[in-house]
């Protein structure tokens, strides 16, 4: 029953890939670096689900050269995962200067070429035998290698939201990109496990399903983020832009902008809306984004996300009082300050005040 319902995942998996690749590669469809990326990622992807489908339907045995192919395969999944997500947040990529990150794919090709160059007879012999010394450690370095290209993409999303709290007063989605390789973190780690498993000559059977389906997720995630970027594609749109690039401010135009900033922030209140922008609040006073970019990180010390949410924080602080009313709870008053999520507005509240939302409440109606 288990093994029936793998290989209905993994032949969907197939489908899907293939289906996204011609997708991803139509003429009208939109011919950025970080496509053309996933298109070629989603026909390894293909290729390894081929493989695996013959794994698990037994048919390795006649065709035992599918498998070591498809096992080369794992190295390419860091690089791609890697790449991907530095063509979308740099926007720009030369995948001819990237060549150093399939050094180690070419390597284990070689070391493997021999085995492919037997007769299905002769490798399975070799296999039954126990002769190919690069088992088990085959494994655990493609696990290592993986491991290595998402501590990569880790620090690439981590400098991406530096950048963006300086032109967003919310959490765009790029933390759905955050997710996701977190999620590739965690079937690492059970691909690991049940790696030890078989190193330890554990259950045979626990093995074969959990090592089955842990493999599949990484296809299956980054099936998930082709469906995004074709249905969806402003989910992942990140735009780079240079800190202070074509601001020439004198001190007298901080100062002007300053004031300026602060008066339309107190009468005409922009941070109640919940996704405002450095774009958009540069057009209200009209000025560009770079200098008021600037104006807001030399004059108040904060970038645009903690300068919008301070007052979003100050709204709150002084409609608080309705919540003893009945008519409000806290995260609804959170909501109409401007504040998208409660996970931000509770975050933010307590890197502020230093207690959370609920502490100051109950501290306020004490008092």
């Amino acid at each position: 029953m288990i093994k029936h319902f793998v290989s209905i995942l993994i032949s969907f998996g197939i489908i899907q890939s293939i289906v996204f690749y011609f997708t991803l590669r139509r003429k009208d469809y939109k011919p950025n670096p970080s496509n053309k990326i996933l298109s070629y990622f989603m026909i390894i992807i293909s290729l390894s689900l081929v493989g695996r489908w013959f794994w698990v339907n037994r048919f390795v045995r006649e065709y035992p050269h599918i498998y070591l192919l498809i096992d080369i395969l794992f190295y390419l999944y860091g690089p791609f995962i890697y790449l991907y997500v530095k063509a979308l947040i740099n926007q720009q990529i030369n995948l001819k200067k990237e060549w150093f990150h399939f050094i180690p794919i070419t390597l284990h090709f070689l070391t493997m070429i021999q085995y492919l160059l037997l007769s299905p007879v002769d490798y399975l012999a070799v296999i039954d035998r126990g002769d190919i010394w690069v088992y088990p450690y085959d494994w655990a370095l493609a696990m290592l290698h993986i491991a290595v290209y998402l501590l990569l993409s880790n620090k690439l999303i981590s400098d991406a939201k530096d950048h963006e709290s300086e032109n967003y007063s919310y959490k765009s989605e790029i933390d759905l990109l955050a997710k996701l390789i977190i999620l590739m973190w965690v079937f690492l780690f059970g691909w690991f496990h049940s790696f030890l498993v078989e190193v330890f000559d554990l259950n045979f059977m626990v093995l074969l399903y959990r090592f089955s389906i842990f493999w599949m997720c990484f296809p299956m995630i980054a099936i998930l983020v082709g469906y995004y970027a074709i249905s969806k594609p402003e989910v992942f749109a990140f735009k780079k832009i240079e800190k202070y690039e074509g601001s020439l401010l004198t001190q007298d135009d901080i100062d002007h902008i300053k004031s300026e900033l602060e008066q339309y922030m107190k009468t005409q209140k922009p941070f109640l809306m919940s996704r405002l922008n450095l774009d958009q609040l540069a057009e209200m006073i009209d000025v560009s984004k770079k200098d008021l970019s600037r104006v807001i990180n030399e004059c108040y010390k904060m970038n645009f996300f903690d300068f919008i949410n301070s007052y979003r924080l100050e709204e709150f602080k002084q409609n608080v009082n309705e919540i003893a009313s009945k008519a409000h709870n806290i995260f609804t008053l959170a909501l109409e300050c401007g504040f998208n999520s409660k996970s931000a507005f509770n975050s933010f509240f307590k890197k502020k005040t230093g207690i959370t939302p609920s502490q100051f409440v109950k501290k306020l109606s004490v008092s």
